[in-house]
């Protein structure tokens, strides 16, 4: 892969992140709670889940959890999993780990 291709990777990444966040703005400043509201977190999370960007992948997760406890439609069960296998930096190594049948 030359180094245009992947700057421009770069580049793309960063602008899809900076559109997503803006649009996850957009959503809680007009209190729009529907399934597109869920979709923009879930594209957004796994965004940043392959950018490695931790710290709005917990922001993404935090809000899909209530989310999805309003019982709002959407992948529950791919960010359950992400729960349970991705270390949080929150939780201490001594805490529980959450266990298959909790919601998120």
């Amino acid at each position: 892969m030359s180094r245009l291709t992947m700057r421009r990777r770069r580049v793309l990444g960063r602008y899809d992140n900076d559109q997503l966040k803006a649009m996850r703005q957009d959503l809680t400043v007009q209190r729009i709670r529907t399934a597109f509201t869920c979709e923009v977190y879930e594209c957004h999370a796994r965004l940043a889940l392959k950018s490695g960007d931790w710290g709005e992948f917990n922001q993404c997760q935090t809000v899909l959890s209530g989310l999805y406890k309003e019982g709002l439609p959407g992948c529950t069960t791919e960010f359950l999993a992400y729960r349970v296998r991705l270390p949080s930096p929150y939780r201490s190594t001594r805490t529980r780990a959450l266990s298959p049948t909790e919601r998120v």
